[in-house]
């Protein structure tokens, strides 16, 4: 993250510090916790709940355990806290890749090129 952030436009805040991790259900829906520094050094924490309707597209979100915490150290253990608890009742870790999806494997090899077609 640079070192100047813009939110919305409405004013720059240097070296903001975020962190965020989400968790999904098996019928297409995300559970993201999240961290962000405030004003003054401390630092806030939240949970976002995102539903889908049957077309894939997010159709409604919600906003809860949000907490105001001291120090960065303390967001961060109560973003895990909240994690574990997530991970108990079936949420489960986003899979690794950009947009949720893991790389597929190579086709081919420097070594191994394919041919063009004539």
């Amino acid at each position: 993250m640079s070192d100047e952030t813009k939110i919305k436009g409405l004013k720059t805040i240097k070296g903001l510090k975020t962190f965020s991790v989400t968790l999904v259900d098996n019928k297409g829906g995300n559970l993201r916790f999240s961290g962000v520094e405030r004003k003054g050094g401390s630092f806030g924490t939240s949970a976002t709940y995102f539903e889908r309707d049957g077309k894939g597209k997010a159709s409604n979100s919600k906003r809860g355990a949000s907490e105001v915490h001291a120090d960065e150290a303390t967001a961060r253990a109560a973003v895990e806290k909240g994690v574990k608890a997530a991970t108990k009742i079936g949420w489960a870790k986003k899979p690794a890749g950009p947009g949720g999806f893991a790389a597929r494997p190579d086709a081919f090899s420097l070594s191994n090129l394919p041919a063009p077609k004539k």
